[in-house]
């Protein structure tokens, strides 16, 4: 299960997961990955925006930009220094 972006950040600021591991669930939205219950909304970007700078810069990616597939490239992105 993929977190949306505040709770990633909040997760990761509580011990519960690695910076590998919120980079994952960051990435993952640009993807196409989306929630029914996801932060998109504008209170929640604003959170977000002031929370974790990045986290943000990521979701406007998301937004904005074209997914990626996952593969190529882009999959050094979403993967791990320690997978090489």
């Amino acid at each position: 299960m993929t977190l949306c972006f505040l709770a990633a950040f909040e997760a990761k600021q509580r011990g519960e997961i690695s910076e590998d591991e919120y980079t994952r669930h960051l990435l993952a939205h640009c993807t196409g990955v989306r929630h029914d219950n996801e932060d998109w909304f504008k209170d929640a970007a604003l959170d977000i925006r002031d929370a974790d700078p990045f986290g943000h810069s990521v979701r406007s990616w998301a937004l904005t930009m074209d997914t990626i597939d996952g593969t190529g490239s882009q999959v050094l992105l979403m993967t791990s220094a320690d997978d090489f």
